[in-house]
């Protein structure tokens, strides 16, 4: 969701809340997010531990892959390069943590503004 869309729905969310920036941080403008963040009354680490549990990121596959997914934290493109772990990338794409093709950009499929068709740096 665009930064000016999500300060639409942060504005809208009832109560005492974290700063803006903050939420924008920790939800990277996911609205699902900013909702969960909500009901679990501005607690990530409730967040976190849940997404951790329901995706099975256990302390093996941590451990087995922990080079990788730190080249991964600052470099979310690297998935996609040869050198990168296939078996891993598999694992990635099968828990949802990584969408590896997005074939349709049509704004019909987009909650907010369609996304440029490069990234912006």
């Amino acid at each position: 969701m665009s930064k000016s869309s999500f300060t639409e729905l942060y504005e809208k969310t009832p109560g005492d809340k974290p700063l803006f920036e903050e939420t924008w941080r920790l939800t990277g403008g996911n609205p699902r997010t900013l909702s969960l963040l909500y009901q679990a009354n501005w607690r990530s680490e409730v967040i976190t531990r849940e997404f951790t549990r329901s995706k099975e990121l256990t302390r093996e596959f941590i451990d087995k892959w922990r080079k990788w997914l730190e080249v991964l934290v600052e470099d979310i493109d690297a998935v996609s390069k040869a050198d990168y772990p296939s078996e891993l990338r598999e694992e990635l794409i099968a828990r949802n943590l990584v969408t590896y093709n997005l074939y349709e950009r049509d704004s019909v499929f987009w909650i907010d503004k369609t996304p440029p068709e490069k990234p912006l740096k």
